[in-house]
């Protein structure tokens, strides 16, 4: 069988492109092109299994040339269970892994949309909230839970004692798997003029998300802005800026180069073809998303104008005499828990309102909760309706309900964990959750000035 060893860097490396496709999966256009990502990532961990169970049936198979070949012949009844619970490894992996590496960045689940348009619209967007202050926070956050992630799957289902042994002395099948990866590699092919024109786009549009205000002046600095009212200076770029550029430019790129009269293929060059055709663009862009999103702040901004959000808020002012670690726990908890059963944008716009409003009665920087509930909202490992990548994978029929539950249930807790500690610990020096900020007690004069103008009746 797959040596032990091999399975375990197997499944790690699944999970770590996965998790680096995901986290970028907004970087591109479309974030229907991530679905598409996650099935081929997952349909090439089923083929590397179904591989490995064809050479399991007690027939020889080559695995080199002429030269330098290694004959396997295996075949074992109890191979079979081994490769049903690697299968599930794979799985699972493949799918946790996607919600983890959304975490990353602002853009990369719509959770963390939320958050950015919440704050912008509450606070304004002089509150240190960009894509690079959050790619420092949510980046080694990630990363973390996704060590958590290969750790428990790899207990769950090779076993304590096999995932954490040492190398394995089967050298023909691990020179087997070797040879099955490095054909589907050759299979890709190299890099085409599409392929390197959409990685420039992408790195060119990352480029200026990150330098835009990267904690000291940006490139937004010689850009020209407005005076408020209140005499603050109020900038006229945002991240939506960088993204519309990338957008425009796959659109009109072209998809070869315009300087060769033929194709690789040797097929003619068509001048007006683009990398995404704007018909491709319209037809797959998930639309639902925006609805989604839109209709998220919406609700939002009822439950703040109606007072819903500021008389929960009151009703948690006893939470007060909890320490910041225990309320971080608590309501990042309650966030996993809701967004197992909720749309996980649902989610965040539901919560996230109270959070800031408990945050100002308490006097406490409101990214002290805000930012853990909203990670927390991206993580429903526990049932196949939480995300799109749960409902993908567990349509392959390789998982059952009861599997995903129990793996889930333990990535979870970790994750309940890891973003509490990370909060508390290097998120504190980048946010400056220390302190109460100026902006959040201007932001609590406005919400209120808000709900005394479009209240209708006094509250009893």
């Amino acid at each position: 069988m797959l040596s032990h060893f091999c399975a375990r860097f197997c499944v790690t490396g699944a999970c770590s492109v996965d998790t680096f496709i995901s986290d970028r999966r907004l970087w591109h256009v479309l974030p229907l092109l991530h679905n598409c990502w996650l099935v081929l990532d997952l349909e090439e961990g089923i083929a590397l299994r179904n591989d490995e169970e064809n050479g399991a049936d007690g027939e020889a198979w080559n695995t080199g040339d002429s030269n330098e070949s290694v004959t396997v012949k295996t075949g074992s009844a109890t191979d079979a269970d081994d490769f049903q619970k690697l299968g599930c490894c794979f799985s699972l992996g493949i799918a946790f892994a996607s919600s983890c590496g959304g975490m990353g960045t602002v853009i990369g689940t719509p959770t963390n949309v939320v958050l950015f348009g919440l704050v912008s619209d509450r606070y304004g967007t002089d509150t240190g909230l960009t894509f690079g202050s959050w790619a420092a926070y949510g980046m080694p956050l990630s990363f973390i839970l996704l060590i958590c992630v290969w750790a428990i799957l790899g207990i769950i289902f090779i076993g304590p004692k096999k995932f954490f042994a040492c190398r394995g002395r089967d050298k023909s099948r691990e020179a087997a798997i070797q040879q099955i990866l490095e054909e589907e590699k050759k299979a890709l092919g190299p890099v085409g003029w599409a392929d390197g024109s959409a990685m420039g786009i992408l790195a060119l549009v990352i480029l200026l998300w990150i330098s835009r205000k990267p904690g000291v002046d940006g490139w937004s600095a010689i850009v020209p802005f407005k005076i408020g009212a209140n005499g603050k200076r109020i900038e006229l770029t945002t991240d939506t800026q960088p993204a519309l550029l990338g957008t425009i430019l796959v659109c009109v790129w072209p998809a070869y180069n315009p300087f060769r009269r033929r194709r690789p293929d040797e097929a003619p060059v068509d001048p007006y073809e683009t990398v995404l055709p704007w018909k491709v663009a319209q037809s797959r862009c998930p639309w639902q998303v925006l609805f989604l999103i839109g209709g998220g702040f919406c609700l939002s901004e009822i439950c703040s104008l109606s007072g819903l959000s500021t008389l929960v808020g009151q009703y948690m002012l006893g939470l007060k005499s909890l320490p910041l670690f225990v309320l971080i726990l608590v309501f990042s908890l309650l966030s996993t828990v809701m967004t197992t059963f909720v749309a996980n944008a649902a989610t965040a716009t539901v919560l996230l309102p109270i959070m800031f409003e408990l945050c100002e009665n308490l006097e406490i920087h409101p990214y002290y909760l805000g930012l853990p509930v909203t990670i927390a909202a991206s993580m429903a490992f526990m049932l196949p309706a939480g995300t799109p990548a749960n409902a993908i994978v567990y349509s392959k029929g390789r998982i059952n309900i009861n599997q995903m539950i129990f793996a889930g249930s333990f990535v979870a807790i970790a994750g309940v964990l890891v973003v509490t500690c990370c909060t508390v610990t290097y998120g504190v020096p980048i946010f400056n959750l220390n302190v109460f900020p100026e902006w959040a007690v201007r932001g609590v004069v406005k919400t209120t000035a808000s709900s005394l103008g479009n209240a209708t009746t006094p509250l009893p």
